[in-house]
């Protein structure tokens, strides 16, 4: 197989991507065990709904675009965990902007995404 070109995707978008091709042939071992991981794991089913939390997020600061895939795909609730995700980037987190992380993310898992 030659690699024509690479491309980061988030867990939504791998989850969706390994479903259609489940269906049209069997999945290799490791292909299997990532897709049963996702399932069983994964907060967000469809792209679509990852996506829009992700708009939501975009609304707070002018996060990188693997900064909002890491929170939509975590999710945070309290404050340790959203320092968590940021503690190897260069970006300051105002304690508004933390607050508005985790208020958001907590009505997203309490509407049952």
């Amino acid at each position: 197989m030659k690699i024509l070109a690479r491309q980061e995707i988030t867990a939504a978008e791998t989850l969706e991507i390994l479903s259609k091709t489940e269906k049209n042939r069997d999945l290799v071992r490791e292909q299997q065990i990532c897709l049963d991981f996702l399932r069983k794991h994964l907060k967000f089913k469809e792209i679509k709904e990852f996506n829009h939390v992700k708009e939501e997020l975009k609304g707070i600061k002018d996060f990188k675009e693997h900064q909002l895939d890491k929170l939509v795909e975590i999710l945070p609730v309290t404050e340790e965990q959203v320092y968590a995700l940021f503690s190897k980037e260069r970006i300051k987190l105002e304690k508004d902007d933390v607050k508005k992380i985790i208020d958001l993310c907590t009505s997203v898992i309490k509407n049952g995404k």
